[in-house]
């Protein structure tokens, strides 16, 4: 922010991922984190490399993370994403 001080990194509520295989192709439809910041892929395919990208950050926000490489097994993985606020939390901007 203009006095020094960091921004605080940014709730994920509203940015969207979408899942790639080695080949750059999408797998299934984009997804949306919800109001907690949470989301969730439809059905992936497992033991193959898949590409996670957020492909939009919320407003006021920007991607700030790198793609991330997974293989899947047969139990859930969590991935966590930290973007940068581009704009204080108070709504302001200069």
């Amino acid at each position: 922010d203009p006095s020094g001080q960091p921004i605080p990194t940014a709730n994920l509520a509203g940015a969207t991922f979408q899942v790639v295989g080695a080949d750059n192709q999408p797998i299934g439809a984009p997804f949306t984190a919800d109001a907690a910041g949470r989301a969730m892929s439809g059905s992936l395919p497992v033991g193959v490399e898949l590409i996670v990208q957020e492909v939009a950050a919320p407003e006021g926000s920007e991607v700030s993370e790198p793609n991330r490489t997974v293989r899947l097994t047969c139990r859930p993985e969590t991935l966590e994403w930290k973007n940068t606020r581009t704009t204080p939390s108070n709504g302001y901007s200069n």
